[in-house]
């Protein structure tokens, strides 16, 4: 976590996330016993990703996600 705050009976949380993934696109039109075809990315390859997600709740209530941001 790296900032929380409060705004009248809202509370605020924020996470700072770096994560890793492979991130591609297979389409699904392709011929019957045929392999998928990717469409985009690399199926081989991770991603790294760095992202800032806030959270909000009304004082003791259920966290939700408010905001994504790319770092």
């Amino acid at each position: 976590m790296t900032e929380s705050w409060e705004e009248g009976d809202l509370q605020y949380a924020t996470a700072y996330l770096k994560w890793s993934a492979i991130d591609h696109l297979v389409r699904i039109d392709h011929a019957p016993g045929m392999p998928p075809a990717i469409a985009g990315g690399d199926p081989r390859t991770p991603v790294e990703q760095e992202e800032v997600w806030t959270f909000v709740r009304r004082r003791g209530g259920n966290w939700l996600l408010s905001a994504i941001q790319q770092v």
